[in-house]
Order: C-alpha cells, then sequence, then structure tokens
C-alpha cells in the first residue's frame, strides 16, 4: 500500500507541475506545450502502478537477514535489503550458499525479485523458498539458467503466497561466489 501511495504522490506532483506551466504562461498569453510532457509522465506513472498488479509493500527493506556463512568485509547481509543496487552481500564462498531474510512476522507475499551479484556469467541454479511462524521452508519457484551480473530474477506466483515471515535464497550452483545485490519481497 506505501508503495502504491508513493508512486500516485509522485504522479500527483507531475501534474502540479504541469498545471503551474499552464497557468503561469497561460496568463502570460505564451504559448507553451511542454507542460504536455508532465500531463503525459503523471499518466504514465499512474498507469504503471495500475496495469502492473503487483503494487504492495517492499517487505523486506531493512528486515532482519541471516546467512550460511561470515560475510566478505564490506558487503554485510542487510546490503541486501537496502534497496541500494550500489551494494551487495557477498559470501566469499562458493555455492551451496544461502541467505534469508525474516520479514518481522506473516504476510501476503505477491512476488520476489532477486538482483544477482556474479562474475563470470553462467549456469547457475538457485532455489527460492518460503515459511510461516513455524520456520518449516517449502519450495516456492527455482531458477536454473544462465545468468550475469545485474540481472533481476523475478517470481511472481499465480496466487499470493500466504503467511509468509521467511524467505530463504539458496544458491546450490553458480560459477562464482553467492552474492546478491537486492532481495527484494512486494506484498501486504
Amino acid at each position: 500500500m506505501d508503495f502504491l501511495l508513493f508512486t500516485l504522490l509522485r504522479a500527483a506532483g507531475y501534474l502540479v507541475i504541469a498545471l503551474g506551466f499552464a497557468l503561469v504562461f497561460g496568463s502570460a498569453r505564451i504559448l507553451n506545450l511542454s507542460h504536455g510532457a508532465f500531463y503525459l509522465i503523471a499518466a504514465y506513472v499512474a498507469y504503471g502502478v495500475t496495469a502492473s498488479g503487483v503494487g504492495g509493500v517492499a517487505l523486506a527493506y531493512g528486515a532482519a537477514v541471516t546467512v550460511s556463512q561470515a560475510p566478505l568485509p564490506g558487503e554485510e547481509p542487510p546490503n541486501a535489503v537496502d534497496e541500494d543496487t550500489a551494494s551487495q552481500w557477498g559470501s566469499g564462498g562458493d555455492a551451496p550458499q544461502w541467505i534469508e531474510v525474516d520479514l518481522g512476522g506473516p504476510h501476503t507475499v505477491r512476488q520476489i525479485r532477486l538482483l544477482v551479484a556474479q562474475y563470470p556469467a553462467g549456469e547457475t541454479y538457485h532455489r527460492v523458498l518460503v515459511a510461516g511462524p513455524a520456520h518449516t521452508f517449502t519450495v516456492a519457484t527455482e531458477f536454473i539458467k544462465n545468468t550475469d551480473d545485474n540481472e533481476w530474477l523475478e517470481f511472481s506466483p499465480a496466487t499470493p503466497l500466504p503467511d509468509v515471515q521467511y524467505v530463504r535464497i539458496e544458491t546450490v550452483r553458480s560459477p562464482s561466489w553467492v552474492a546478491w545485490k537486492e532481495v527484494q519481497v512486494i506484498g501486504d
């Protein structure tokens, strides 16, 4: 809901700028077509939010994170949930490795997005597991494919996943040390 509100407020801001241009240039009797671009931006942003159908809140942002082994210096686990694509969590080791995000309580999950940190590119195998408060995991999806640095892996279940408190990403196979730039969990 916060994401939707933020995006609609941004669209409203663009609309106010466009109306300001129309008022100022209209009262000065100057023909100005640039304010139309702001109408277009506002409409595009609002459409993008409603058409995506995902909506929801960034549940993993700033959440508690645990990992399979001590990280590389400067590549701490919270870097994977800081919404900053320039930072990353680095395990400092080969697969298998895992990272687990505690959402703080049960939530309905609509989408899970993972930003790959990997060099060199190659065949990887990642399992996305989810668990409720009892901490009993089930496999939500698997990614078995060639991946490259800065590639987004996205999972949007056909029906939202209810009562999810923990999301664990297990990397079973990778050509590089295991690392993630972002782990995003979107839901209610």
